[in-house]
Formats: structure tokens, C-alpha cells, sequence
């Protein structure tokens, strides 16, 4: 499990908005809608929604060199879009089942 820290800078009551700074240095603007939370663990499960996930803060903390990317800068690229309709094929690690590899 991965924790994060969060603090509220601002809350709007009339419009149910807050503003949520995180410990990596990110911050979202929420706006609560319905149903609203009636607890800190309401909150809590509201504002995760909108942090960084697990995969991408292991990619910021990773050291890969993506140098490439800065020359294709500009450049116009050609790629085949993907069909929401084509089944998506799914490779199962039988030595560990609750891994799945896209």
C-alpha cells in the first residue's frame, strides 16, 4: 500500500468546491457533488480519487532515460488508433495469478 499526505487550503461551501494540495507537490480542485460526504472517510475516499496513482509516482521516482522524447518535440507522428471494440487480449503470470500483463 502506498500512503499520501493531503491538506485542504480552501473550501467554497456555496459551491462545494475544494482545493487540495498533496505531499508530491500536486493539487486538485474538487467539486463535491452528490452524494455528498458525511464522514472524514467519505473525504478521504473522494480526494484519492484525484491523486497520483502508485504506477505514476513510481514513474516520476524512476531514473529510465526518456531523452528521446525531447526530439520528437514539434515533429508531427503517425500512429493506428486502437478499436474500442477489438477485444483486448490479456497475458496471465501464472506464477503470480494476481498480476496481469497488458
Amino acid at each position: 500500500m502506498s500512503t499520501f499526505k493531503y491538506t485542504i487550503t480552501e473550501y467554497n461551501q456555496d459551491l462545494k468546491t475544494l482545493k487540495v494540495d498533496y505531499d508530491d507537490g500536486s493539487w486538485a480542485q474538487i467539486q463535491l457533488r452528490e452524494p455528498l460526504p458525511t464522514t472524514k472517510q467519505d473525504l478521504d475516499d473522494i480526494v484519492k480519487q484525484y491523486t497520483a496513482s502508485k504506477e505514476v509516482m513510481e514513474a516520476r521516482n524512476n531514473t529510465a532515460n526518456l531523452d528521446f522524447i525531447t526530439d520528437l518535440i514539434g515533429q508531427e507522428t503517425t500512429a493506428e488508433r486502437k478499436s474500442m471494440a477489438t477485444p483486448l487480449t490479456v497475458n496471465v503470470d501464472n506464477s503470480n495469478p494476481n498480476e496481469v500483463i497488458l
